[in-house]
């Protein structure tokens, strides 16, 4: 298994459970605000990924994170494209909410989770047919909001814009890689 991969998933689920039981109001002083982020508190475009609303979030943050890794693994997404696709997809959509719902507090992994999904979406779809692959993320997405108290439909909508996101960042990383390779004459 990758290693970076490896290494970054215990790393986000060691910091999480830490923020979650030893970081009084994490919440309140690490979860993303448009309005605080807006006001100089720029930390907060990193730190949500890591703080969760609830015992019930943090748990389901980590199995998501968990499959996700696995599922990474299965399909041979490098470990420098999960780590970009956890924070670089997650965060314009963050800086994108905290515009037009400044008040809203973002926190938890699941973005990146589901951005990361969104490049797995592209990068295994020979495995994994996108016509099969991208209505079973949606459905989850969709019953997340179903069986969760937690998640608002605001959230909801975020997590699908992080996997659309995500597949469209991991495209253009691909093609961006494929058209620096044609240049240098490296084959791939």
């Amino acid at each position: 298994m990758d290693s970076e991969t490896i290494t970054f998933a215990l790393a986000v689920i060691i910091l999480s459970i830490s923020i979650y039981f030893f970081v009084g109001n994490s919440v309140e002083n690490l979860g993303f605000s448009g309005a605080k982020f807006f006001k100089g508190e720029f930390w907060r475009l990193f730190t949500f990924s890591f703080v969760h609303l609830n015992l019930a979030h943090l748990i389901g943050n980590i199995i998501a994170l968990v499959i996700t890794t696995l599922l990474s693994f299965e399909i041979g997404l490098k470990g420098e494209y999960f780590i970009l696709l956890f924070f670089v997809a997650s965060s314009p959509i963050a800086l994108i909410e905290g515009m037009f719902f400044p008040a809203l507090i973002i926190a938890g992994a699941s973005l990146g989770v589901y951005s990361i999904l969104g490049g797995i979406s592209i990068s295994g779809r020979r495995l994994i047919p996108l016509y099969f692959f991208i209505p079973l993320i949606v459905l989850s997405i969709f019953l997340n909001q179903v069986f969760s108290d937690s998640i608002s439909t605001v959230g909801t909508v975020f997590h699908l814009f992080g996997f659309i996101f995500g597949i469209t960042f991991y495209y253009g990383l691909i093609k961006y890689n494929n058209r620096k390779k044609a240049y240098l004459g490296v084959e791939g």
